[in-house]
């Protein structure tokens, strides 16, 4: 155990869950590189890194999606999920990237999920953004989910984002832990499939039956939460691939007015994305999401400001309109060597100006900490801190900075 003694860490390694313990009973040879985070640092606890991110077992990026989704019962587009038409009494509106569902005087009184959501969201976001975290079981290792939020939660910390990957093995898991955080109050917003098979490329032509297949069953599942809480953000990514932009575009574009239809409680957010060299993806530029939610004219979309994508993409400047029609925005940091989703640690993603600018139009949704938990446990180790030290951490600033926008 010499790499941990150097390191200054005792041979029992506390586990993420900052309750129980897990011992490493083996160090592996060097991990092979240098550590992000470089110098004589990353010399002294190669090994020890290793050793600590096979014993936390830490990665909340959820595995492939490929494959499509089961075919549910079809309805007619702008029905309910119970087959009813959106009821006359209920309509959305969006208020400072926070959605409302409005009832009229003398309409149903609410089930009970939605009147404890709707006074959460009213006490914890009346005059601020909401902080939020991408979530997942695999944070939960050894402890839980009250465990692990909970310190969180008193940082500000009020709402979680879960990826709507129902053909992965970790779905009966998911989905019990999404029950857990809507019993614990936290609010709920998704993610949509968006790996392997998951794209909306074609939907305007002869593949939209086959993506509706893909997509139904998660639009389903969040649709039946939405029905009994506030109206739920849905990121979404663009289509993507090497038909003319143009075409793609409108497959986007088609794809989201389906989404309005089917489920009247999302509010669908178009993702900004990476560009890349060999791909053409829709949305991988500001300019383009003014365009495509401007044009659809819905108050339910917006656009998903992920800064650190941004800054992948050379933080070109702001075009017009694209502040206010922001209703969703996902940060994260670039490690040195180009590794993304990383804890605020490096400094490589502005955010300070890009959430100063939101809250001088009265932003009020939420702010996700999306994080890859692999690296969240290998940086923690090469620190020589407890990988939730780094969570708290970066709540603190965001916390700090919210509370002034």
């Amino acid at each position: 155990m010499q790499a941990l003694e150097a390191y200054g860490m005792e041979e029992d390694v506390i586990s993420f869950d900052h309750r129980c313990l897990r011992r490493v009973k083996e160090l592996r040879p060097g991990i092979g590189h240098r550590h992000p985070l470089g110098g004589k640092l990353a010399d002294r606890v190669a090994a020890a890194s290793a050793a600590m991110v096979d014993a936390i077992h830490f990665q909340s990026r959820l595995p492939d999606g490929g494959g499509g989704g089961g075919r549910s019962q079809g309805r007619a587009c702008g029905q309910r999920l119970d087959g009813q038409s959106p009821p006359a009494d209920e309509r959305i509106h969006r208020d400072g990237g926070c959605f409302h569902r409005d009832r009229l005087p003398g309409s149903a009184p609410d089930h009970p999920m939605k009147a404890q959501g709707m006074s959460f969201l009213e006490k914890e976001s009346a005059n601020k953004p909401q902080l939020g975290f991408n979530m997942h079981p695999k944070w939960l290792r050894y402890g839980t989910a009250n465990d692990f939020l909970s310190p969180l939660r008193e940082l500000g910390l009020g709402a979680l984002e879960f990826t709507l990957n129902l053909s992965s093995p970790d779905w009966p898991e998911i989905s019990s832990l999404i029950e857990e955080c809507r019993r614990l109050g936290f609010r709920l917003t998704f993610h949509a499939p968006y790996k392997g098979l998951y794209n909306p490329a074609g939907f305007s032509g002869t593949k939209r039956g086959d993506v509706k297949r893909l997509y139904r069953l998660a639009i389903e599942y969040v649709a039946r939460i939405a029905e009994q809480a506030e109206p739920i953000i849905l990121v979404v990514h663009a289509a993507k691939g090497d038909r003319p932009r143009e075409e793609l575009r409108r497959d986007t574009e088609v794809f989201l007015a389906w989404i309005l239809e089917e489920a009247a409680g999302l509010c669908p957010s178009l993702e900004l994305l990476c560009r890349e060299r060999d791909v053409t993806k829709i949305g991988d530029n500001k300019a383009e999401l003014v365009e495509i939610v401007s044009a659809l004219g819905s108050p339910r979309v917006g656009i998903c400001w992920d800064l650190g994508h941004d800054t992948r993409n050379g933080s070109k400047a702001i075009p017009p309109g694209f502040i206010p029609l922001v209703s969703h925005v996902h940060l994260h940091d670039i490690s040195p060597d180009g590794e993304d989703h990383c804890p605020l640690i490096f400094g490589n993603v502005p955010y300070v100006d890009p959430l100063r600018r939101l809250g001088q139009v009265g932003y009020r949704g939420t702010i996700v900490l999306e994080v890859n938990g692999y690296l969240v446990s290998r940086l923690a180790a090469a620190e020589g801190v407890h990988p939730f030290q780094i969570l708290r951490d970066n709540f603190g600033k965001l916390a700090e900075l919210t509370s002034v926008c």
